[in-house]
């Protein structure tokens, strides 16, 4: 996954959603959390584990981890809206990649 390194943040839906109800600290946690499951392509299934990565560790960000990152069928945690980026932007490159294919066998 190093060739994605963007994604697009539904804001409105975040700052008005469950997020809103967050405090500061919990809100950047969040985040953090957000920006290492996109480069790690999800989040370890152990939540001590996954927390450590943002150097944060107690039962409410624990709550926040299984919230926000249920653990998928590969065994790592995904937040769901993230994930439904991830596959927008995979097939945009492969889209991408086959129209420059195509272009130069023309």
């Amino acid at each position: 996954m190093s060739g994605l390194v963007r994604f697009t943040v539904d804001t409105a839906a975040l700052l008005d959603g469950p997020a809103s109800e967050l405090d500061a600290a919990t809100f950047g946690v969040l985040h953090r959390l957000l920006y290492q499951a996109w480069r790690k392509d999800g989040l370890p299934a152990d939540i001590p584990t996954a927390l450590r990565l943002v150097g944060a560790n107690t039962p409410a960000l624990r709550d926040l981890v299984v919230e926000w990152f249920p653990l998928s069928a590969d065994g790592r945690r995904r937040n769901l809206d993230q994930e439904i980026e991830r596959e927008r932007l995979l097939l945009a490159c492969e889209q991408k990649a086959s129209g420059w294919a195509t272009g130069r066998a023309g």
